[in-house]
């Protein structure tokens, strides 16, 4: 039932993200705002349409099949892509390339796995207008946090142009944590949430810990790898810039912020899973505010700290809300 409505949802959502670009072209004129809109609209449902297979397959325990749509996905992507920049295609073709992409990988894996017919006449069952209230009230709070931890996120990569001289080997950084974090979220992740969900369905605490518990080795093992990865990287390419005035507060940022958000990755769903989700929104308004208000304030190396010990207390602060009896014992299995 949560599927269908999540489903409804994100189609009404989109179209009127879509119906919002339409008419701001049409009765402002401005085509660049309108066409982002549009494109915004179209994304969120393609993107949102693989979210909700992705969670479909989690709660199935299909490991496998969130693999091959992972991998249609990526096939379909990288082709596309590459077509598209050959022609020399403009944004707006290279986002409807993506758009295509999750649509096909959502497509296939689904009629493959559980057979498209069959997804389709689900999602014409019958809801009323009260279900859907009610499943929109139920999810609020988990959908407030994740979006407030979706703009954080992005914190660190805008934060490159207030780096001086340092921006060069940030940006590096930034982008060799993305990609270690796509890894722990997207193919080491799923696992894990599939775990902790069949533990929590089966009212088995020990199963529920060990769960959570690879899920911390898995970010421990990524973070490693990503600062081997990001040290070779920073070591072997002249940057041009002073490792004496900002290499301190450097090496913090890499290690607690990089470092801090690629460990999390694995596990990076678990906090809200089965409970309120109050937990997780005041870990990410928390994170929210600290990491804008160092980059507000913030600048060169006194930036880098900051977002260094931001990093490393919201590892530490999320760890221990995951890890905490009072979440994974007794009361998450309520």
């Amino acid at each position: 039932m949560s599927l269908v409505i999540s489903s409804r949802v994100l189609i009404a959502v989109s179209c009127g993200v879509v119906c919002i670009g339409v008419g701001v072209v049409q009765f402002t004129g401005a085509r660049d705002l309108g066409e982002g809109l549009t494109l915004s609209g179209v994304l969120l449902a393609c993107q949102g349409s693989y979210v909700i297979a992705q969670a479909e397959f989690t709660r199935r325990a299909r490991y496998a099949s969130i693999m091959e749509l992972r991998l249609s996905y990526g096939i379909w992507l990288f082709g596309l892509t590459f077509i598209a920049v050959l022609g020399r295609s403009s944004g707006a073709v290279l986002v409807l390339a993506t758009c295509i992409a999750y649509i096909v990988g959502v497509t296939t894996t689904a009629w493959r796995q559980v057979g498209l017919r069959r997804t389709v006449r689900g999602l014409t069952v019958g809801i009323g207008l009260s279900d859907v209230i009610a499943e929109v009230r139920s999810g609020r709070v988990l959908v407030a946090s994740f979006t407030v931890g979706s703009l954080s996120a992005q914190v660190g990569a805008l934060a490159t142009v207030a780096m001086g001289s340092l921006a060069a080997p940030w940006a590096i950084v930034t982008r060799l944590s993305s990609g270690f974090q796509t890894v722990g979220g997207q193919l080491v992740g799923p696992a894990i949430d599939i775990a902790v969900s069949q533990g929590r369905r089966a009212r088995d605490a020990k199963s529920l810990r060990s769960g959570v518990q690879r899920g911390v080795i898995w970010g421990l093992f990524l973070a490693v790898g990503f600062l081997a990865s990001a040290a070779a990287a920073v070591v072997s390419v002249p940057y041009g810039w002073d490792s004496s005035s900002g290499g301190r507060a450097f090496v913090v940022a890499v290690v607690g912020y990089g470092g801090g958000s690629v460990l999390l990755s694995p596990i990076g769903r678990l906090l809200g899973m089965g409970t309120g989700g109050r937990a997780r929104l005041i870990w990410e308004t928390v994170r929210a505010i600290g990491s804008i208000g160092v980059v507000v304030f913030g600048h060169g190396p006194s930036l880098l700290t900051g977002l260094g010990v931001v990093g490393i207390c919201a590892a530490s602060s999320y760890l221990f809300l995951v890890l905490r009896s009072s979440t994974w014992g007794r009361e998450a299995l309520r």
